[in-house]
């Protein structure tokens, strides 16, 4: 039992000290390329100052946080926009929205990863299912990306009168 224990122990170590060397080796691999590549001439010159511009933080605004779609009755589908703004000075980049539910669903696939420049503005349609929701609903939409606050929470709030039994 002790020699079965002691064979798999080695056997664990060899592999850890191989998988180390081989990531080492990738590193330098990657170390190589790197060097290689801003060396061509006909290579794509990004520095890394342009990269951290692209990451950077910048600001937004929206013309509201909260849209109450007041009464509607039950099974009505509803849509509001709401209009982001870029405050800041660098790009802005919306990488995702997710509704709190599966009935509030927001539509950003026409910008979304596209940068939004300082001062420029898009629209984001959240539409809200009503079908199985009655009475007051609260539902929020959480935007995500290089912006503060990351991420942003938007509101929707309808009164939902209950289909007729």
């Amino acid at each position: 039992m002790k020699n079965i224990l002691s064979i798999a122990f080695f056997a664990f170590l060899t592999i850890g000290l191989v998988s180390c060397d081989s990531k080492k080796m990738s590193t330098n691999e990657a170390d190589v390329s790197t060097e290689t590549s801003s060396n061509s001439s006909n290579q794509l010159d990004i520095n890394n100052s342009d990269v951290q511009e692209a990451m950077a933080n910048t600001t937004i605004d929206l013309n509201e946080m909260t849209h109450d779609f007041g009464t509607i009755n039950e099974g009505d589908v509803v849509s509001t926009t709401f209009t982001v703004t870029n405050t800041g000075n660098n790009p802005l980049i919306i990488n995702d929205a997710k509704g709190s539910c599966g009935c509030t669903t927001p539509n950003i696939s026409s910008f979304k990863n596209k940068p939004i420049a300082p001062g420029e503005s898009r629209d984001i349609e959240v539409q809200f299912d009503s079908k199985g929701k009655p009475n007051v609903q609260r539902k929020t939409v959480k935007l995500m990306g290089n912006f503060e606050p990351n991420p942003t929470v938007l509101n929707i709030q309808a009164n939902v009168t209950p289909k007729a039994q």
